[in-house]
């Protein structure tokens, strides 16, 4: 698999998953991307979203992508690495409404209120033309309070998906529909959460 569009550092495994992710088929079983830590996953699944972005399709068929992670430097990677491909009212970064700042190139595709200046999702309108949105899997509740439709996304992208408890990880699942495209990446030997 020598694609030449495909950086040159991604090994013969990383190529093989972003060729499987490009040409997979909406609506079947959720993509699991399994592996220790340190072997790419991030890296691979931004690959794929860099070419998916780079090939969209403008209007209906156009792609529609939810990148989730429990951390906010975890997602934020994915925001650093496609801000050469999206300009802020194609990618929106959605931030817990309680947090006071957000530093660096992350900070101009999170939307604040204007009276209050707290984190907050764009009009409806606005946030339902984004090609990416980026959160954490909890702040995702916030697309599902502002009734989001199901479906909406083309491509749900949940990473570090071992690190999560299930509830938190059906947050953002809760809104794939049947041709949802639903990719889970994650490590299952690293230490899960803890419940208490």
């Amino acid at each position: 698999l020598r694609d030449a569009s495909l950086p040159r550092e991604l090994n013969e495994q990383q190529r093989r998953v972003v060729a499987q992710l490009t040409t997979r088929v909406h609506g079947s079983a959720p993509f699991l991307l399994v592996g220790p830590f340190g072997t790419g996953k991030t890296r691979t699944l931004i690959e794929f979203l860099r070419r998916l972005v780079a090939q969209r399709k403008p209007g209906a068929g156009a792609a529609r992508v939810l990148v989730c992670s429990p951390s906010n430097s975890s997602v934020d990677k994915y925001v650093t690495a496609l801000q050469e491909l999206l300009g802020p009212d194609q990618m929106l970064r959605i931030q817990a409404p309680h947090r006071s700042r957000v530093d660096g190139a992350v900070g101009k595709y999170s939307h604040q209120d204007k009276t209050t200046g707290a984190y907050a999702l764009p009009e409806a309108a606005a946030l339902l033309k984004m090609i990416v949105v980026v959160s954490t899997t909890r702040s995702a509740a916030q697309l599902v309070n502002a009734n989001v439709p199901k479906g909406h996304f083309t491509h749900i992208v949940v990473d570090e998906a071992a690190q999560l408890m299930e509830a938190e990880a059906l947050i953002p699942v809760s809104l794939a529909g049947p041709h949802t495209a639903v990719i889970m990446a994650g490590d299952p030997q690293q230490l899960g959460p803890s419940t208490f």
